[in-house]
């Protein structure tokens, strides 16, 4: 719940309206703090690992996260070179000269490479085969840039390779895509490419999994393979079991609705539905297995925290989870309130510089 902190300077808009939007609350009903807190989800830094330790939940690492460094140390290991060469290139044509001299004969602008990003290396390459034949031969020191044939092939051979990875990443981002999808898709890299150690990034037992037994446990009870969870899996998620109340509320209103249906119905009810039941049966009434492979708002929410202050950040939380308790005529009031504050400000200054 969102709490504010006494200080000497004055609120800002996004708290003036928390405030207000608090206050309503307050008068609605009564407010107990309640610790939901379960799991952190981050990327796989150790600064993360360690704050998981220090607050005692599980790390439910960013798998987007992982597929990235996997890729990158790939990048690392087979195109290092011809990444580096093409890089100096794409920077010598982006000169002033060289850049005058391509505009004249292609449409073609040289395209960096966004080095936090690895996405942005097939798009490079596939500039680079597009300015080639436009390069001036005559240019020793452009020609020195230029890779060898035995290094483009190499980039050919890779291209392919490289648009698998970036559609992996693009599917990585679907907002519905769960953690047994996403191991799917990190089992098929790993059989794909076995001339790289991707297990050591992707597979269930890499090192840069923090919580390796809650993972593989979420994973599996996606699958619907609960009777296959270890000792240690089960104490893992065992933090996901629903509240007892939760057992007892679903339980009742499946005796409500089998006591509408008639003798034969229910009957037959039972004979279609037992089977699925049975199976769905952990997953579907004491496990909350709705864990993604990873939260995007969290990602946004990352971004852009870092450019905000501690108490502004605090206060746009609360008000995007509270969007109920508070409209346009409140951000109006608050609006107005802020202008009038503004002016009397002013007026006061004006008449201390009178006086």
């Amino acid at each position: 719940m969102f709490q504010t902190t006494r200080t000497t300077t004055p609120p800002t808009f996004q708290e003036a309206v928390t405030l207000r939007a608090l206050t309503k609350l307050k008068r609605s009903q009564d407010v107990e703090k309640v610790n939901i807190a379960t799991a952190k989800i981050r990327d796989n830094c150790s600064t993360n690992k360690a704050t998981a330790d220090l607050l005692g939940v599980p790390l439910l690492g960013c798998r987007s996260h992982r597929f990235n460094l996997a890729v990158e140390a790939y990048i690392s290991e087979f195109l290092a070179a011809e990444l580096e060469l093409i890089g100096k290139l794409i920077s010598k044509l982006s000169t002033l000269k060289q850049s005058g001299r391509l505009r004249l004969m292609t449409p073609l602008r040289p395209v960096k490479r966004n080095v936090t990003r690895w996405t942005g290396v097939p798009d490079m390459f596939q500039r680079f085969e597009g300015l080639l034949p436009n390069i001036d031969e005559a240019d020793s020191e452009i020609m020195d840039l230029v890779p060898t044939p035995a290094q483009k092939r190499n980039i050919r051979a890779r291209k392919q390779t490289l648009e698998d990875f970036k559609s992996v990443t693009t599917a990585l981002q679907h907002h519905d895509m769960t953690m047994k999808e996403s191991d799917v898709l990190f089992r098929s890299i790993i059989d794909s490419y076995p001339e790289f150690a991707f297990n050591h990034y992707l597979g269930h037992d890499a090192d840069i999994i923090h919580s390796k037994d809650l993972e593989t446990a979420v994973i599996k009870i996606q699958a619907n393979k609960e009777s296959t969870l270890s000792i240690h899996e089960k104490r893992a998620v065992e933090q996901l079991l629903l509240p007892a109340a939760s057992h007892a509320e679903s339980g009742e209103t499946a005796v409500d609705e089998d006591a509408q249906l008639s003798f034969a119905d229910r009957a037959l009810k039972r004979q279609r539905g037992g089977s699925k039941r049975k199976k769905n049966a952990a997953s579907t009434s004491t496990l909350v297995f709705c864990f993604l492979h990873h939260v995007k708002s969290l990602e946004r929410l990352f971004s852009m925290a870092k450019s905000l202050q501690p108490r502004t950040l605090e206060a746009l939380l609360f008000l995007n989870q509270n969007r109920s308790l508070w409209n346009l005529a409140l951000t109006a009031l608050v609006v107005n309130e802020k202008e009038s504050e503004k002016e009397n400000e002013e007026e006061e200054e004006e008449y201390e510089v009178d006086w």
